[in-house]
């Protein structure tokens, strides 16, 4: 245990290795960028998630939502602002919102930063994918055409994966047959069957202990490579910004 926690300090040590330095011509551009990119406050973004779940539960067709969260004092997120503005250009001329049934839009975290943790937010910039008011999966990409042939992508992606209606029900169940234990007619269970019963049951026992060892040491095995690959995609945003 001590040595997963050694582990997760250091690949937090190294996702701070590479750090932005932008220059004031680049803080004045991102700052103008900023002033003309769609902002939703945190209360309005928790409506239209509320109302996006609700219409799919009337039985309506689920909208979907690209949302940009960052926080004014994030120099990364400075530097995605003018993309993100470019991006919004193009999603505009290109009528997206029509097309495929979705919005962008920007949150602003430094307001209240726990409000945005809650939302599976974990650095800035961050850019999640939402449909029907659920969160699909987080959007790496850092380029205009990227965020928009992204959309295009999964778009065709989620139409594919639609879930099928559950299947009817039988109409009639069949009751369990009842045991009779101790009567006249049924005699008590035999030694040998308690016996045999016993040991089957410690024997469940033993696998299952085993099997959770086992699920339990799995489980951090897979939060490192999970933890080692969102670090390295979102270094390698940071690094592409930084270009």
């Amino acid at each position: 245990m001590r040595s997963f926690h050694l582990l997760l300090v250091a690949l937090v040590a190294f996702s701070s290795l590479v750090s932005a330095r932008i220059t004031q011509e680049q803080r004045e551009a991102s700052n103008a960028a900023n002033a003309k990119i769609r902002h939703v406050p945190q209360p309005d973004f928790t409506k239209k998630i509320e109302d996006a779940a609700a219409a799919v539960s009337k039985g309506e067709a689920p909208s979907m939502a690209l949302v940009f969260f960052g926080a004014l004092w994030c120099q990364y997120t400075a530097l995605l602002n003018p993309t993100w503005l470019k991006f919004q250009e193009e999603f505009e001329k290109l009528k997206l919102s029509e097309e495929y049934d979705v919005e962008i839009f920007k949150v602003e975290c430094s307001t209240d930063e726990d409000f945005c943790r809650r939302q599976k937010v974990e650095g800035y910039p961050t850019v999640n994918l939402y449909k029907g008011g659920n969160l699909v999966e987080e959007c790496m990409e850092d380029k205009p055409e990227g965020f928009v042939k992204y959309i295009e992508r999964k778009t065709a992606e989620l139409e594919k994966k639609k879930p099928e209606p559950a299947a009817a029900a039988p109409s009639k169940v069949a009751a369990p047959e009842k045991l009779q234990v101790g009567t006249e007619k049924n005699d008590a269970p035999s030694a040998e069957g308690i016996e045999v019963d016993i040991k089957s049951e410690r024997l469940e026992e033993s696998t299952y202990s085993t099997f959770g060892i086992l699920s339990f040491g799995s489980f951090f095995v897979l939060v490192a490579l999970y933890t080692v690959r969102t670090l390295r995609r979102r270094n390698s945003r940071h690094q592409a910004l930084l270009g």
